[in-house]
């Protein structure tokens, strides 16, 4: 055990119990704990990093809700080390092909690299876009080329206690989330559909597992005001327009995995906002002729003029529904997350519930809802 107290320790392969094959990260060493587990250490000090901004968020490549949490650094500071949130074990490290740097500096180059930690053979946490590792993990792992990754192994095990440092803070934000393979999200509707991205289905709040102490210094730097304070990424109601959506033949989220292809391309939201989930979004992955100048906030998500109908509620028996999208403005000052409509109606957007598992969407560029009355060749099918 070094001086931080984080042991690096080769151990006999009956000394924990491997993952069953079915574990959203296959079979890895773990040690089953009866009970909950508590989320008892900062991930990074609440000193050193401005907000925390929930999942759920939508823009650009992310067409459907994100299934992390950000932790942003919005000026330039001094930067530390990320901490394992509970005892667990190091199961996998990738390093991504680019480099990282802040926003505020592109000449601080630093890794870019994703790690998960096994707190159990059930509950994992995701660390994405952190720096260079901690040194006492690099002395284990090595140096890792670019597009490299790490696997551990029964007889080489990274133990790590809540408060160990893992990695340094690479760039303006790292993303974090937690899996619990005992639970499953009911508001996907055809959860095979994410098996690319596994451990997806099995996402929760961090903030149901952490300790009070933790939740206190933490809901003043969440963006998010409102239950579920993480946010939430599941919103497909069975027969209705809410929800995630895939493009008719792209087969599922990772889009058949077509070499070079952006997947996201194929992805559609009709869901809520991140931040402020009374308000309607709009989230479509394919170009539908919005420029970056028509609308500088959107992204790809929209907000929809009169905030109606509810897609919960639009089902097969109401026919052609009609929303005029907007353009969004930062409805606050000291949030650059917390949106509204600005009122600027960028086309109709027309969608049809065809049955319990696909709809048909088309986007009139310039359109009030008045000028469109029925789909055209150029209608898109989506499917769950």
């Amino acid at each position: 055990m070094d001086s931080s107290g984080t042991s690096f320790v080769p151990v006999a392969p009956d000394v924990f119990d491997l993952a069953t094959s079915d574990s959203m990260f296959g079979s890895v060493p773990c040690e089953p704990i009866e009970g909950e587990i508590k989320l008892s250490n900062h991930i990074y000090p609440p000193d050193m990093f401005d907000t925390i901004v929930p999942m759920g968020r939508m823009w650009d490549s992310h067409v459907t809700p994100t299934d992390h949490l950000y932790w942003t650094v919005n000026e330039a500071r001094e930067r530390g080390m990320v901490l394992s949130p509970a005892d667990g074990r190091l199961i996998r490290i990738e390093r991504f092909p680019n480099d990282q740097a802040p926003q505020w500096d592109s000449s601080i180059v630093e890794p870019d690299i994703r790690m998960v930690i096994a707190h159990s053979c059930d509950l994992f946490s995701i660390f994405i876009h952190v720096g260079a590792l901690a040194p006492e993990i690099a002395s284990v792992v090595g140096e890792l080329a670019m597009g490299e990754q790490w696997q551990a192994k029964q007889d080489e095990v990274v133990e790590l206690k809540a408060g160990d440092p893992i990695a340094g803070f690479g760039g303006s934000a790292i993303d974090y989330s937690l899996h619990d393979g005992r639970m499953q999200l009911a508001g996907f509707q055809v959860p095979e559909h994410y098996e690319g991205e596994p451990w997806k289905v099995h996402t929760v709040d961090p903030f149901d597992y952490m300790t009070d102490e933790l939740i206190s210094d933490l809901l003043p730097k969440n963006e998010r005001t409102v239950a579920p304070y993480g946010g939430r990424i599941d919103y497909d109601v069975r027969g209705s327009l809410a929800g995630n959506w895939f493009m008719d033949g792209t087969v599922d989220y990772r889009g058949g995995e077509s070499p070079g292809a952006k997947y996201w391309n194929g992805h559609m939201a009709i869901a809520y906002d991140h931040i402020d989930p009374s308000q309607l979004r709009i989230s479509i992955g394919r170009d539908i002729g919005i420029t970056y100048d028509d609308c500088r906030l959107c992204g790809g998500v929209y907000a929809v003029k009169g905030n109606a109908p509810d897609p919960s509620q639009v089902t097969f028996a109401d026919g052609l529904v009609k929303y005029e999208l907007t353009g969004r403005q930062h409805s606050s000052p000291d949030s650059r997350e917390k949106s509204e409509s600005d009122g600027v109606v960028l086309g109709t957007f027309l969608a049809q519930v065809l049955d319990d598992t696909s709809i048909r969407t088309e986007f009139f560029k310039g359109l009030l809802a008045d000028g469109v009355s029925d789909f055209t060749d150029n209608a898109v099918v989506y499917r769950r």
